[in-house]
């Protein structure tokens, strides 16, 4: 049986939007890239380019963020998300400041953007992926997350959140996915990111969220969801809790063959676990 082909976008696009935490407006243009090129990053504003891979992760609060020297390029992991989920392999994204646009807080519109502007094209060279063959755990700030071996091929990713607010307890605190991309298009593109009313103050004194807004985010008070349109998922929470990880877990641009575990994770343990499976070459190997 003949491995999958790579696969990059089929022509160049540009667009722009607001960066959630800077509140600034990205402009953004994605390339195709060549065959083992993996997903690079290039700041345009300061002709830097760094490459998605966990070792280039820095600051993990609330956003995965790339850095390298004095460089940084930040929420990138719903973008990681979507490239996963259509398996993208190869992909240059220029931007012309340090975080990508937030778009409305979900992966659909990037998801959109790969399929319906740019296409998708094969390439002529085998992909690689990273099949676990032994069991991987990490503890991390509270949460714990691991990789666990199975034998069906395809990514499984099973989330359970514990928040002590009533209104997202009882939207459901867990969900399971197996990713391929229509049930991910269906399931959980659409789930966006989230943020209790009262530390939206707190982030934007740290000067983050800046550019946060119902447009863009699901926001709660005691009472319920402050979004008009309510929830795009009953269970919307922790369905993006999942979408996080399938994009932290695609950080070195290859998918992961394994069942992901996780209770309350977050960027910073996501990371942490591919850290430690790619550091012990005894709990994995390339097919």
């Amino acid at each position: 049986m003949n491995a999958p082909a790579q696969q990059t976008i089929a022509r160049s696009w540009c667009f722009s939007g607001t960066a959630l935490h800077s509140g600034h407006t990205a402009h953004v243009k994605l390339l195709p890239a060549d065959a083992d090129s993996g997903i690079i990053f290039c700041r345009t504003d300061i002709n830097t380019c760094i490459k998605a891979d966990s070792g280039n992760v820095g600051n993990t609060q609330l956003a995965t963020t790339l850095c390298s020297d004095n460089a940084e390029i930040s929420t990138v992991e719903h973008l990681l998300s979507a490239l996963s989920a259509l398996t993208i392999d190869n992909l240059t994204v220029e931007v012309d400041g340090p975080e990508l646009p937030i778009l409305d807080g979900s992966s659909v519109p990037w998801m959109l953007l790969v399929t319906d502007a740019c296409g998708i094209t094969k390439q002529q060279v085998p992909r690689r992926q990273v099949k676990v063959l032994r069991e991987v755990s990490v503890e991390c700030e509270g949460a714990c997350a691991r990789f666990v071996p199975n034998t069906n091929g395809i990514s499984g990713y099973a989330v359970r959140i514990d928040y002590p607010h009533e209104v997202v307890r009882r939207t459901g605190n867990c969900f399971a996915h197996r990713l391929g991309a229509d049930d991910y298009e269906e399931e959980i593109s659409r789930a966006r990111t989230f943020c209790y009313i009262n530390d939206v103050e707190l982030m934007r004194h740290h000067h983050r969220a800046l550019g946060g807004s119902l447009s863009n985010a699901v926001v709660y008070d005691d009472k319920g969801v402050l979004n008009t349109e309510g929830l795009r998922y009953p269970d919307e929470f922790v369905r993006h809790k999942v979408l996080d990880a399938i994009g932290d877990c695609y950080i070195n641009g290859h998918q992961i063959l394994a069942d992901y575990e996780a209770e309350r994770p977050g960027h910073g343990v996501n990371n942490a676990l591919v850290r430690a499976l790619m550091a012990d070459k005894e709990t994995w190997k390339w097919v």
